[in-house]
């Protein structure tokens, strides 16, 4: 069966199966977070996972998912890195929350071969003050989304920053297409 992860902080640990997060689940500061191949994290309305200044998440072939029975884009909050915080998720899918994937403030998330669907936002990068997010986002499916695939959020200026999202799917061949689907917020 499935195990509720009742909300909180916590420090490192590894996570295999299936389970429920109710609310917030974050780790802590300069603490990991692995979620181990076959595992399923479903999040219940409002619910997110956050990682903060060191943390790192490390992810395997792992759905990141709605706990409702037939959700929509927006059914729960997301994956956030936070400044100073990394990842990597590989062979994962991440669907039906509010922003897929969020990144703030000097984080640089490995996302390769993950599948980003059904979400508000797939991916979303803001600038804080300076602090330049760069994740790489590499031959992944990015489709989908209802508002926008890549979303680019700026505070301050950073127009010397280069984001690598190369080799993805962005559910069509179509380069107008592909490119309504990507916000480059430029002030």
């Amino acid at each position: 069966g499935e195990t509720y992860l009742v909300g909180g902080t916590y420090a490192s640990m590894t996570l295999s199966g299936a389970y429920i997060i109710p609310s917030y689940f974050r780790i802590r500061p300069e603490h990991n977070l692995t979620v181990t191949s076959g595992t399923v994290m479903k999040f219940m309305s409002g619910a997110y996972l956050t990682l903060r200044s060191g943390g790192t998440l490390t992810a395997d072939n792992v759905l990141f998912t709605s706990a409702q029975a037939s959700p929509t884009a927006g059914a729960w909050e997301g994956v956030r890195f936070y400044e100073g915080s990394s990842g990597s998720l590989e062979n994962c899918v991440i669907e039906y929350a509010g922003i897929g994937i969020y990144c703030e403030s000097s984080t640089s998330p490995q996302i390769t071969e993950s599948v980003i669907r059904s979400n508000t936002h797939g991916i979303e990068v803001k600038n804080d003050y300076g602090k330049v997010p760069q994740p790489v986002i590499n031959n992944c499916s990015i489709y989908e989304n209802t508002e926008y695939s890549y979303y680019v959020n700026e505070y301050g200026h950073w127009d010397t920053a280069i984001l690598d999202a190369r080799n993805n799917w962005w559910g069509t061949s179509d380069p107008v297409e592909i490119a309504g689907g990507i916000y480059d917020h430029n002030e």
